[in-house]
């Protein structure tokens, strides 16, 4: 009900639903573009 009312979006839609139904492989996305995820949150985190 919330991916479709409050947060209508379909990053939330898709990995909500891979989440409550725990798929978790194939992932979701490159271990590349994780990486970068996790490196800008460090350089967000050191300022």
């Amino acid at each position: 009900m919330i991916t479709f009312s409050l947060f209508p979006v379909p990053i939330y839609q898709g990995y909500g639903a891979a989440i409550a139904n725990q798929q978790f492989e194939p992932a979701g996305f490159k271990l590349s573009l994780g990486s970068k995820g996790m490196r800008l949150v460090l350089e967000a985190a050191e300022k």
